[in-house]
């Protein structure tokens, strides 16, 4: 009896692992040069970034962390983050792996949000290195159950990572924190001007576009292509009212490639044309 009343008590401070599902969705084995131009990402799910060679600069929201061989970094999803060298003769080499579902937050129970956990000089570093190697080429390779390797692999990996680092980090399972549905539905929000198409969606969020299809209306009740459509409309009315922008231009504005289209589109979500909207409202 006195064993199962430890075990129970025990339970309150490990770590639930009974709906840890780990899903890579993607990789990245990288090396960057000073005249490299510096991409920013806003990756829609948690990523692992390990320094395999060399020494640079991550730019992360407002920090910017000097980092070396054998560091790893942790960032939660929609964290805008970049690379870059310094120095004219360095370069570094980024492996890297993102996977779904899941977060990293901090341990403390007075402040659980985080952004991002950087861990210098990571003791077993060899052990890291290798085993982001295995996670990246497994996932590329050819051969059966390839995918289902490198999830196993990450779930090692995270597994040990919180172990390690058990008075500070812990996972989070919100699958919230890193819906894909609700990235691209923020994406569109800030490219309604632009020509989105079901492709540049699929490769943002690293989803099939059918999958983005059906869980965008199961989340919204609509596509997310009538999404933007109705997004456009939204602000065009806007303009329609408190503007004496020629329609033209405010087709051009909103994101509509000539005019004829933007009447028809406009008539059929609103009712009424954009003329006889703009004198309604007026008057």
């Amino acid at each position: 009896m006195q064993y199962n009343e430890e075990i129970i008590s025990n339970d309150d401070k490990a770590i639930n692992d009974e709906d840890l599902n780990i899903r890579v969705l993607d990789i990245m084995d990288c090396r960057y040069k000073y005249d490299m131009p510096s991409k920013i990402w806003f990756r829609p799910f948690v990523y692992f970034y390990f320094i395999k060679e060399g020494e640079g600069i991550f730019f992360i929201e407002n920090d910017a962390i000097n980092v070396r061989k054998g560091d790893l970094l942790i960032l939660n999803s929609n964290i805008g983050h970049n690379i870059s060298v310094s120095d004219e003769v360095s370069t570094i080499r980024v492996q890297g792996f993102g996977v779904e579902n899941i977060g990293i937050g901090k341990s403390d129970e007075d402040e659980k949000e985080l952004s991002y956990y950087y861990i210098k000089d990571y003791e077993f570093q060899d052990m890291r290195s290798k085993l982001f190697e295995k996670i990246t080429t497994e996932y590329e390779r050819a051969c059966p159950y390839n995918t289902s390797m490198a999830n196993a692999l990450a779930t090692i990996f995270i597994v040990g990572l919180i172990r390690n680092n058990e008075q500070k980090l812990e996972v989070i399972s919100d699958v919230n924190l890193n819906s894909q549905i609700s990235f691209i539905k923020s994406y569109i929000d800030k490219n309604f001007k632009q020509n989105i198409k079901l492709d540049d969606l699929s490769n943002i969020a690293y989803m099939n576009k059918y999958n983005i299809i059906a869980e965008f209306k199961d989340t919204y009740s609509l596509t997310p292509i009538d999404y933007l459509i109705l997004r456009r409309i939204d602000v065009a009315k806007n303009l329609i009212i408190t503007t004496n922008h020629p329609m033209d231009q405010i087709a051009e504005e909103v994101g509509f490639n000539s005019q004829s289209y933007f009447n028809q589109v406009f008539k059929k979500k609103v009712g009424v044309t954009p003329y006889q909207y703009r004198k309604k409202h007026r008057l």
